[in-house]
């Protein structure tokens, strides 16, 4: 427990003592926010707090390598794990970078982070099945690059999305990686648990200058590579904690708000004819600041949601059975449910004030 204390108060002083520079950077390279459109803030902020969050989190994971030889060697009895880690970090990272700088096309994105994706399941991040509770071992097979690819992908494009108000990503992402950890630490995976804790500190020091108003941006470098960590952390902690077969619940639920707001966002634009990853303010957190909610009040209300979450992703991580099935089945109902609910009134609001401006053809218009 003191190595991963040490990573992550490591983790958390470089994030903090890196922002300014981050900020700095942001001018130099013109990575800039935009104001309006789907970006909610009213100033220019810059673009490149990730690459502070990455030279944090490697770094205090770099220092305790080079300083503690007993965790260096127990890290090195699988070096490819470290190796997908890193280097699939770090190409998610600079691939965010780019584009934060000079944009990058859609396609380019996604052909890059299925290679990467394929990289990892071949440094040993793979799904090979998963465990549902009520429905058991489900084997993947000849499908399993596919959907660890998928997995990847999914969660980093997930991090990417919900990366729309101040504060909101950086704290899902610090709640997932407290999940993970917890995971990862009774499973005996060090690697996982090492690195989950390099983010959390990595990204709490972010958050100090992230927080409404916010000073910096995480951009796609951060979210990329947040997203990329995350996903083949949680694949590496839950998969030793099943024994060959992965709960993929349990990741699924630390990181439920932006996993299931990503796919609520892809039915919503195929059901109106519109491309699934054409930008818009069709998310949870637009539609209640719509609402009339405050940014505060809607990240401090989404974090609540990524709260109880973490909280039933543990309850899964350490008790497999019936009860805990009906318990993820009733809170997922619910869940639909709220988010239905926001939607609908929304729906509703919009169709009130429509009705209620006169019509510019009627005589009462002037």
């Amino acid at each position: 427990m003191k190595s991963f204390s040490l990573v992550f108060a490591s983790a958390l002083g470089l994030s903090a003592a890196l922002m300014p520079l981050a900020m700095r950077l942001s001018v130099r390279f013109g990575a800039m926010s935009e104001v309006g459109g789907r970006n909610v803030g009213v100033t220019s902020v810059g673009r490149l707090g990730g690459v502070g969050i990455v030279v944090a989190a490697m770094g205090a994971i770099a220092v305790l390598i080079a300083t503690n030889s007993a965790v260096a060697r127990l890290l090195l009895t699988r070096p490819e794990l470290l190796v997908g880690l890193t280097v699939g970090g770090v190409a998610m990272a600079a691939l965010g970078f780019v584009d934060d700088v000079w944009r990058v096309r859609a396609a380019v994105k996604f052909g890059v982070q299925i290679l990467v994706g394929l990289f990892a399941y071949a440094m040993g991040f793979r799904i090979d099945a998963v465990m549902l509770p009520l429905f058991g071992n489900i084997e993947f097979g000849l499908l399993a690059p596919l959907v660890t690819v998928v997995w990847i992908a999914g969660v980093v494009n997930a991090i990417n999305l919900i990366d729309g108000l101040d504060g909101l990503a950086g704290g899902i992402v610090f709640f997932a990686a407290l999940t993970n950890f917890a995971v990862g630490f009774v499973a005996g995976s060090t690697l996982s648990s090492l690195f989950m804790a390099a983010i959390a500190g990595a990204v709490l020091g972010f958050l100090l200058f992230n927080w409404h108003p916010a000073k910096v941006y995480m951009g796609d470098s951060g979210s990329y590579f947040l997203g990329y960590v995350l996903a083949t952390s949680s694949v590496l902690g839950a998969a030793q904690k099943a024994s060959t077969t992965i709960s993929i619940l349990v990741p699924v639920l630390a990181m439920g708000v932006p996993i299931f707001d990503t796919l609520f966002a892809m039915v919503r634009r195929f059901l109106e004819r519109r491309p699934v990853f054409s930008p818009d303010r069709g998310h949870v957190h637009h539609r209640l600041l719509d609402m009339g909610m405050t940014q505060r009040r809607v990240v401090i209300g989404l974090y609540g949601v990524s709260l109880l979450l973490t909280g039933v992703g543990v309850m899964v991580a350490f008790e497999r059975n019936r009860e805990v099935g009906m318990v993820i089945v009733a809170s997922a109902i619910a869940g639909l449910g709220v988010w239905g609910w926001t939607i609908g009134r929304e729906k509703r609001r919009e169709i009130l004030l429509r009705h209620s401006q006169p019509d510019p053809g009627s005589p009462s218009s002037g």
